[in-house]
């Protein structure tokens, strides 16, 4: 509760774009990084599911080969230091959909609370530099830009896609949030930019297309 930053994890299926944001002054830093997710279930049902998560784009790196990574992604992810086992503890505690994660040295303990399940409409794409990727769960959405050092996340009203001014930014990692909220987003409109279906995604391709800036 006295955190200085506010933390936006949008999932999907395979891939992911996890928010850190700066809400106040304090000692805490803003962090963003986007990638994929890799799930093993142990065989004993005591043992909860193991999550390593890689990143392919990363606030705080200045050079990364994104797309190496995305195809790495794709086919071996490279060894992460960021795993954990996710635990569902709603039985434990007051709140429903509660999930405590761990490292397999337990020497960190961290509580997430899930907010929507996505409702089954999902949305992962990518650019082909690799240096772009934009997710969607549900009402909920974020996007994360290498190469624009651009990092926000937000939510889409009602889950009415097709109408660009339902795309909200509440929260960024690169400016305060409070700087940020309730301004709509698109995406940028270069020609080069070519946009692909990742793996998980439920909604068209063309969902995003309402997004795309006007010349």
């Amino acid at each position: 509760p006295d955190s200085t930053v506010q933390v936006t994890y949008i999932q999907t299926p395979w891939a992911f774009v996890d928010i850190r944001s700066k809400v106040r002054d304090g000692n805490e830093k803003s962090m963003a990084f986007a990638g994929v997710t890799v799930v093993k279930n142990e065989e004993s049902s005591s043992i909860p599911p193991l999550v390593k998560w890689h990143a392919c784009l990363d606030m705080d790196e200045m050079f990364v080969d994104c797309q190496e990574r995305w195809i790495e992604a794709e086919d071996q992810p490279r060894p992460t230091p960021d795993v954990g086992y996710f635990q569902d503890v709603s039985n434990e505690v007051s709140t429903p959909h509660t999930y405590h994660e761990y490292d397999p040295d337990r020497m960190y303990l961290e509580e997430w609370v899930r907010i929507d399940d996505g409702g089954e409409k999902f949305l992962a794409v990518r650019d082909e530099s690799g240096q772009r990727v934009l997710v969607v769960a549900g009402k909920y959405w974020a996007y994360a830009s290498q190469s624009e050092n651009v990092f926000v996340s937000g939510i889409v009203k009602d889950c009415q896609y097709e109408n660009k001014k339902n795309w909200l930014i509440e929260s960024s990692a690169t400016e305060r949030s409070n700087e940020t909220k309730s301004v709509f987003f698109e995406l940028p409109n270069q020609a080069e930019i070519s946009w692909k279906l990742l793996k998980g995604s439920t909604l068209p391709l063309d969902t995003i297309h309402s997004l795309i800036q006007e010349r």
